[in-house]
């Protein structure tokens, strides 16, 4: 026994000055398998567990990827504020039995105490590094909203929602901070790029959407001049608006400017026209007052309730003027009954239904200051044995003139009537006997020239 007493000895000697020289270790050190804040930090003293928090932080890294390709690295060095764990360390290493160093060997002992995720991270350094690395928004495209969009060109679109590249760099700060904490190897930033809030589904836009539609798709033909009229969808999408609750109306100005563009176009009043004339071929035809406009008031009133209607329909607008026929669709209004009026070779012809059924020499206005006006008339009555009164500005004098017959097609004093006075007719008597403006006719021609000709009936002078 003797013979092994003395190794026994020296063993045991031997692990109790181990034991004494952990504990001596250990009392200023942390023990095996430490861990704070996801870091090793065994057998090291206070100091030293702070450089080696400081070095992890620096190593902590996570790649940044953008659709999949690396952009950047951010370590959490870079953007944490205040982690001082001095306090943490020193509790935890007063607390720590130093006797019992050797059971640390075998077991992990997390030292209570903030986590990573707990670390303050100051915001503006985060934006900083996120710049410094080109991830900023100054020159990244924005995300858009769905909208009803409106142009002349193409009237109303919905335009769809657009993911843009803009990041949310608040979301984007609280995703590296978790992922710094779960040594996450990335983060992808297009699922941080801001999302839309409104889409093309939404209520607000399908709503408004389908209520243009609805109007829009009215289809409404006017028949008129010779021509068919379908106002198109587009040009009905100029006239709507939406009130402050989001529902469409017709505004009453942006139709009757509509109304304005097919009159100026389609209406004859006012506008020279082309007219097959019986010596001279085709000649233009300065406006006057026969023809049609339209009326604008009850025109507008009439396409705004047509509009809301929402049925398809075919109509001739609402119209004020004179047309003999009250056919405003036929592209000559002027037709092929008429009463024609050549100054040029002082003629006059009756037309009915495009046959001439009269045909005789006059004489008109004397020049320079009595001319008969040219232009497209119509006759306005029809009077016997009327006197005509007035005055003569060529000779200065007051005239009342007595007449079997008088047809006038305007409110200024011209009109056709028997000359009684005149002794010969056409040719150029005109430029010395002329009349007062009037047509004068032939005695024995007028009788039947009234019966021929009836109010309304349009008078072509040129």
């Amino acid at each position: 026994m003797k013979r092994f007493a003395k190794p026994i000895s020296v063993g045991l000697a031997a692990i109790g000055i181990i034991y004494l020289l952990g504990f001596l270790f250990y009392s200023t050190r942390f023990q095996a398998n430490s861990l704070y804040a996801g870091s090793d930090i065994s057998h090291l003293t206070i100091e030293r567990a702070k450089e080696q928090l400081e070095l992890d932080f620096e190593n902590n890294k996570v790649q940044l990827l953008e659709n999949g390709n690396i952009v950047g690295e951010l370590a959490l060095g870079q953007i944490y504020s205040d982690f001082d764990p001095a306090a943490d360390l020193e509790t935890a290493l007063s607390e720590q039995n130093a006797g019992l160093w050797l059971g640390g060997l075998f077991n992990n002992q997390p030292i209570e105490g903030r986590n990573l995720n707990e670390v303050s991270v100051d915001e503006a350094k985060i934006a900083t590094v996120l710049e410094t690395i080109g991830i900023d928004n100054s020159n990244r495209s924005e995300t858009q909203n769905a909208s009803l969009n409106y142009t002349e060109e193409t009237g109303f679109t919905i335009q769809e929602e657009a993911v843009g590249t803009q990041i949310n760099l608040a979301a984007l700060s609280q995703a590296i901070i978790e992922a710094l904490s779960q040594n996450e190897a990335s983060i992808e930033l297009s699922d941080y790029y801001y999302q839309p809030t409104v889409t093309k589904e939404d209520e607000s836009i399908v709503t408004k959407w389908q209520q243009v539609k609805s109007l829009s798709d009215t289809k409404i033909t006017y028949t008129m001049s010779g021509q068919e009229v379908t106002i198109p969808a587009v040009e009905i999408e100029k006239w709507i608006f939406f009130n402050s609750n989001g529902d469409a109306y017709l505004d009453e100005a942006s139709v009757q400017a509509y109304v304005a563009e097919l009159d100026a176009q389609y209406a004859s009043l006012y506008q020279p026209r082309q007219f097959q004339s019986t010596l001279q071929g085709v000649v233009t035809i300065d406006p006057q007052i026969y023809g049609w406009t339209f009326d604008y008031e009850a025109e507008t009133a009439a396409l705004i309730s047509e509009v809301y209607a929402g049925e398809d329909v075919k109509r001739q607008p609402h119209y004020k003027g004179n047309i003999f026929n009250n056919d405003i669709t036929q592209a000559d209004d002027i037709g092929n009954t008429h009463v024609e009026i050549d100054l040029n070779f002082q003629m006059l012809y009756v037309y009915i239904d495009g046959e001439m059924m009269l045909s005789t020499q006059v004489v008109t206005g004397l020049p320079p200051l009595m001319e008969t006006i040219p232009g497209a008339w119509h006759i306005l009555y029809k009077e016997r044995d009327a006197t005509l009164e007035g005055f003569n500005i060529q000779v200065e004098k007051e005239y009342s003139t007595p007449v079997e017959y008088w047809i006038p097609f305007d409110w200024e004093g011209m009109g056709m009537h028997d000359a009684w006075w005149q002794s010969t007719f056409g040719g150029n008597v005109w430029t010395y006997a002329g009349s007062n403006g009037c047509i004068n006719i032939p005695v024995d021609v007028m009788p039947k020239l009234f019966d021929l000709v009836e109010t309304g009936m349009p008078v072509i002078i040129f």
